[in-house]
């Protein structure tokens, strides 16, 4: 596995790179950037978390300093980005994947887990509520707050066999846990895949952290799935399958028709959908393109070149 500034650093080290995430403030990153400018070295900025966390000190640099480029995982309309596939390269792209049985009989139609309650979740959510399908659902949701209780539930955890053991020894996965001990323990599974969750489930409703227009980001939610051979249904922002396609994927399968990645009701309809078909019918019609989708995501050389591509199309300092 590998990450993008690997590829960065082998390709120019007479570079700076800012890990953005790290920053402690606007003052911090001036001081970094100052210091960058007074040596007229290029800056790469390195984004790895949700970018609208961090897209003021994107903002800052460009109002600034010429001299840099920034990168996160997915793509952006800005000629200053470097598109990068990191969730996948850094936690999923790994030879020891397990494979996953999907001989097995399927005790769900879905799986969601739903992770922090961002408000195009949420919508999701009321949407599968209201059409029934959370009942055809394995269902990973933490609604401390209560929100909707009277739809939706207040808690709702992995049975579990479908969580890692290390999870259940620590009472289960909970979101809360960044930034405190026991977050190490719940990022060391990230992006890995766990058999049963997926062989007893038929798709997985994944809705990524932002519906921002004018970008792609893409987490282990997304990959996780792909791995595992399951049939993602992706929520997340506008033209996702199409730049999943474009970097050679092949998410078109058989009868899941096409749908806006943003249109949370087009989701719905899909899943009440399938959940009215034969999934042995639609496992059978999508095995080859579920296991390509599973090789290519496992094949690292392409993603170091896909990196290098980036990187080289900027053009100086990497060209």
């Amino acid at each position: 596995m590998h990450s993008i500034i690997d590829i960065a650093k082998d390709l120019n080290r007479d570079i700076d790179i800012i890990n953005v995430d790290q920053l402690v403030d606007e003052q911090d990153l001036y001081d970094r950037i100052k210091q960058s400018k007074d040596k007229n070295r290029f800056v790469l900025l390195y984004v790895f978390d949700n970018y609208n966390n961090y897209s003021h000190y994107i903002e800052q640099v460009k109002n600034s300093y010429d001299k840099f480029a920034y990168t996160t995982p997915g793509r952006h309309n800005d000629e200053k980005h470097i598109s990068s596939m990191e969730f996948l390269t850094r936690y999923s792209c790994d030879s020891n994947q397990p494979l996953c049985d999907h001989g097995r009989k399927k005790l769900y139609d879905f799986v969601f887990l739903v992770g922090k309650k961002h408000e195009h979740r949420i919508n999701l959510l009321l949407a599968l509520a209201e059409k029934k399908l959370l009942q055809k659902t394995l269902l990973s949701f933490q609604n401390h707050e209560k929100a909707y209780s009277h739809i939706l539930p207040d808690m709702a955890r992995l049975p579990k066999k479908y969580e890692w053991p290390v999870f259940n020894d620590l009472g289960g996965f909970d979101h809360r846990t960044h930034n405190t001990s026991d977050f190490e323990t719940f990022l060391s599974q990230q992006g890995k895949v766990l058999p049963l969750l997926y062989e007893e489930t038929a798709c997985s409703i994944v809705s990524e952290t932002n519906l921002n227009k004018n970008m792609i980001y893409l987490t282990e939610k997304t990959w996780t799935p792909i791995v595992a051979e399951h049939i993602p249904l992706l929520h997340g922002n506008h033209g996702t399958i199409d730049f999943l396609n474009s970097v050679g994927f092949d998410l078109d399968y058989d009868g899941i028709p096409d749908y806006d990645n943003d249109d949370h009701e087009q989701i719905v309809d899909i899943c009440q959908t399938i959940s009215r078909k034969s999934i042995t019918g639609l496992y059978k019609a999508s095995e080859s393109k579920r296991r390509f989708n599973r090789n290519l995501a496992l094949d690292e050389k392409y993603w170091i070149n896909y990196h290098q591509q980036q990187l080289k199309n900027f053009g100086r300092p990497f060209a």
